[in-house]
């Protein structure tokens, strides 16, 4: 996927979740931007402003489900974009957002 295709797709999908209010930049993340605060790689990573309805998707190069990826990120927008970004990582929730994410193929 070049990240052209990844915008549209961002594009496409902020308008089914209706977050057509919201702005969203999309690039390739530089290999240590996707390292989250434990160390370990992701394959995606999104920064929010709720206050502006602005966020930063950051994606991983060359993965072979990109669009679950962005997917997830955008689930993120819906479930917890109306409030300051959570400093930390809870992994229950994440997985619950990881099938959202696939349910949305």
């Amino acid at each position: 996927m070049t990240i052209r295709e990844a915008r549209e797709y961002v594009d496409r999908w902020k308008n089914r979740m209706d977050l057509s209010d919201w702005t969203i930049a999309t690039r390739w993340g530089t290999k240590a931007e996707m390292i989250d605060e434990k160390g370990d790689f992701c394959l995606g990573y999104c920064d929010w402003d709720h206050e502006n309805k602005t966020a930063k998707i950051r994606l991983a190069r060359n993965r072979a489900d990109t669009k679950h990826t962005i997917r997830h990120e955008l689930v993120h927008l819906v479930l917890e974009g109306h409030r300051e970004q959570p400093k930390r990582y809870v992994k229950p929730f994440e997985t619950a957002i990881d099938r959202l994410s696939t349910a949305f193929k």
